[in-house]
């Protein structure tokens, strides 16, 4: 809304010219990162548009970055869209610090009730010299409140983490509730169950360092320069030897490697390539193997018998995210691309970027094959009261 397009803006945020017909992609990714915050996840390849340079790619998303940060001031470096568009694992820029999100502070209002998790009683007056201590106690007492009359009840939550031991319902009985923040106080309302580990309960599970190799794959097609650099592809050499290329590539900061055997068909036989970025998307080609390195350090700690939890759908440490030992294996915010192998779309592959892959042969449950597409053909007999043909 009132955002100016043109050459101009682009220039601004250093998008080349030639990507001006991509600025209302931009503008849509953009609009929908800011409005989801964290929840917009592309990558570098399959997750833009067809025939979208690499260059312009970056670009693009560094756009809608900083067209994220305009519209969501409070947001800070707005470290969390920095990292679901991948920005520093497919484009090379630095992370940003994570600056700190002030609080909003409303007024307490007429009829107010304040909640301190940390230091409140549910037997308490709910006043803010004796705070109720639950969510759940606080929208009882405003429920009451409510119906013997009061206009409008604000329930404030002191700062901290407010755990919720069981789903609060709200019905009609609580309408005229506001719950909000104490003013200016960082409240955390949250599903999740507290608990820790020691720093002396946790040993080690698996811990080495390989390239996980693959023949017949190309992981640099149609982006290498023949004995040539790019940004993030870089000529190690001319081999005779696969194992050669490999050598030349685990002695610098690459993730993968790509060796064009001596017999492959055109000017790029024998020459060998390093990627310094961890895209792995490889085309499946004779002549040419590739490989892909995988640091594992693992460890692990068993959870307390008294913390009461049954399953585990998501964990968060210190407030950030955590990927658990799951199928797939891997950050999709952070792990750029990290599914290898041929016909990926239709659920084959490995995950490599994670800490497990396949190849590990756990007892996980893989995902499940995609469904086979399906030719459906309309026309005017099927929607009889519609035009034909449809423009």
């Amino acid at each position: 809304g009132g955002v100016p397009c043109g050459v101009d803006l682009l220039g601004a945020f250093g998008i080349p010219k030639r990507a001006a017909k991509s600025v209302m992609w931009a503008m849509r990714l953009a609009a929908a990162a800011a409005a989801l915050g964290s929840a917009a996840c592309v990558r570098l390849g399959p997750g833009s548009p067809a025939g979208v340079p690499a260059d312009v790619d970056c670009a693009i998303r560094k756009y809608a970055w900083e067209y994220g940060k305009q519209r969501l001031p409070r947001q800070g470096s707005f470290v969390s869209l920095f990292d679901a568009l991948q920005l520093g694992e497919n484009c090379g820029v630095a992370r940003p610090e994570e600056t700190a999100v002030a609080p909003p502070a409303f007024p307490a209002g007429a009829a107010a009730l304040f909640v301190d998790a940390a230091g409140g009683d549910d037997a308490a007056g709910g006043t803010a010299r004796a705070p109720l201590r639950t969510i759940a106690a606080g929208a009882a007492k405003a429920a009451a409140l409510l119906r013997d009359g009061v206009e409008g009840v604000t329930l404030n939550l002191r700062a901290g983490t407010h755990y919720l031991a069981d789903t609060v319902h709200l019905g009609p009985e609580h309408n005229g509730l506001t719950i909000q923040n104490c003013a200016g106080e960082d409240a955390v309302v949250s599903g999740g169950v507290p608990f820790s580990i020691a720093p002396a309960a946790w040993t080690p599970h698996r811990q080495r360092v390989y390239w996980d190799v693959q023949g017949s794959a190309n992981n640099v097609y149609g982006g290498a320069v023949s004995r040539g650099n790019t940004t993030t592809i870089k000529y190690l050499g001319d081999f005779d030897t696969a194992s050669a290329c490999r050598k030349a590539a685990a002695a610098g900061p690459y993730r993968s490697y790509t060796h064009h055997s001596p017999e492959f068909p055109n000017n790029f036989a024998k020459q060998c390539f390093g990627r310094t970025d961890a895209v792995w998307a490889v085309h499946a080609q004779g002549a040419a193997e590739s490989g892909f390195l995988v640091e594992q350090n693992v460890w692990k700690a068993p959870v307390d018998a008294s913390v009461n939890i049954t399953a585990m759908p998501g964990l968060r440490v210190e407030g950030a995210r955590a990927i658990r030992g799951k199928y797939p294996n891997g950050d999709p915010e952070q792990s750029g691309h990290f599914l290898k192998g041929f016909n990926q779309g239709m659920g084959g592959g490995d995950y490599v970027e994670g800490w497990v892959p396949l190849s590990a042969q756990t007892a996980w449950v893989p995902p499940r094959r995609k469904p086979d597409a399906q030719e459906v053909v309309v026309n005017a007999a099927d929607w009889p009261g519609v035009e034909w043909p449809m423009r």
